[in-house]
């Protein structure tokens, strides 16, 4: 939650520096605003769920989990080196994001995808332990205009229930029983699942 205020804090700063010359009522506003968002960060930020923070605790000291989540990482870092290789014809938008433990991934488009403000998003989904390819969309109103495009038809794929609240319009779930040591079978389904879904935008276009 620091992050998002810290930013709404510069904001106002900004705003506080605009205001500077026109009527104080207006500067008084803005820095209510400011001390009120101080508030609220203090008062969210000092208190911590301890039986979480112990459970971590136990989980990193009698556990592998940091060598088997830094393993993970290594195979992911590898799919999306390997993939960007096999896939010249795409851009590749930055490195893996980590998300924190929630899902992973990674992302790709090219020209045409980008002219319809659709990406492909690779990816990891912790809690299932599943690898998933998306269609995504740029933001939510290209999530919502193929949604309303999409809901009813038919395709071998899964719709989201909710473009505004998912992060994906389709999804294709791989194997869940894969053996993911194996770098180049992963490899392999995360291609073929991605090609699937290209190839299956191709003929849709949204007006």
């Amino acid at each position: 939650m620091q992050i998002p205020i810290y930013i709404q804090l510069r904001f106002y700063n900004r705003r506080s520096e605009m205001c500077l010359g026109k009527s104080g009522l207006s500067v008084i506003i803005v820095q209510r605003d400011i001390a009120i968002n101080r508030i609220f960060w203090r008062e969210e930020g000092m208190d911590f769920d301890k039986n979480l923070l112990m459970t971590y605790k136990k989980l990193v000291q009698t556990t592998e989990l940091e060598k088997s989540y830094q393993e993970f990482l290594r195979l992911f870092r590898f799919l999306r080196i390997e993939l960007e290789k096999e896939m010249p014809d795409y851009r590749f938008q930055g490195n893996i994001v980590e998300n924190g433990m929630d899902y992973s991934y990674f992302q790709f488009t090219n020209d045409t995808l980008k002219k319809k403000g659709l990406k492909i998003a690779v990816t990891f989904v912790h809690r299932d332990f599943q690898f998933e390819v998306w269609l995504s969309g740029f933001n939510r109103k290209f999530q919502c205009r193929y949604y309303e495009l999409l809901k009813d038809t038919k395709q071998p794929f899964f719709l989201t229930e909710d473009p505004n609240r998912s992060d994906y319009i389709l999804r294709i779930p791989l194997d869940q029983t894969m053996d993911i040591s194996d770098g180049g079978r992963v490899l392999s389904e995360i291609k073929e699942a991605s090609l699937r879904l290209l190839g299956y935008m191709e003929g849709v276009e949204a007006t």
